[in-house]
């Protein structure tokens, strides 16, 4: 089965930055809400690893573990939707996505990515609702929850923005082929 979602690791990877009116169609706002909200949690966690915030996400996740919680089970429920047989395979894909692009953003610039931590677990740590604090941290990812991704094979990777023309494409080298 083929389903539109956020591509979001694979476009950060990429520099990609889409915006598409069809993603109103794509994805509902809860949808959406979940989809930023892992990846604010997963930028957050590979900064408190890289810039040594441990503390400050341990805090951040004590606040609001009911919240992140239910966010995390909704998105589940959106990888499900359409295809329950591999639903739960794609979204364990996406969220190591998401991981594995934040992580590759610190490398590429630590500074950078670690002042933008320190923004968000400044936010993060105010009192204030999870869903007011995934609105006013700055994601990196989140140029690519504007535009509308593609589900197809249980590969959560970009691709067209056309449900009717849904087809994987590589955002990146696959580094277990053989270069042409």
């Amino acid at each position: 089965m083929k389903r539109p979602l956020a591509y979001i690791a694979a476009s950060l990877v990429a520099g990609q930055s889409v915006v598409s009116g069809a993603f109103a169609d794509c994805a509902s706002p809860s949808d959406r809400a979940a989809l930023r909200t892992a990846a604010m949690q997963q930028e957050m966690m590979v900064a408190a690893l890289t810039c040594e915030r441990i503390n400050e996400y341990n805090r951040f996740v004590l606040n609001h573990q009911p919240e992140l919680i239910g966010s995390d089970r909704a998105l589940e429920a959106y990888f499900q939707r359409d295809d329950k047989a591999r639903g739960t395979a794609t979204y364990n894909k996406y969220k190591t996505e998401l991981a594995n692009a934040a992580s590759l953003h610190s490398s590429q610039d630590p500074h950078g990515f670690c002042a933008t931590a320190d923004r968000a677990f400044a936010v993060a740590l105010q009192p204030m609702s999870l869903a007011e604090i995934v609105m006013n941290v700055e994601i990196a990812t989140d140029r690519s929850i504007e535009s509308c991704p593609v589900l197809a094979d249980n590969n959560p990777m970009p691709g067209v923005s056309s449900p009717s023309s849904a087809r994987p494409s590589r955002a990146m080298p696959d580094p277990a082929r053989p270069s042409p």
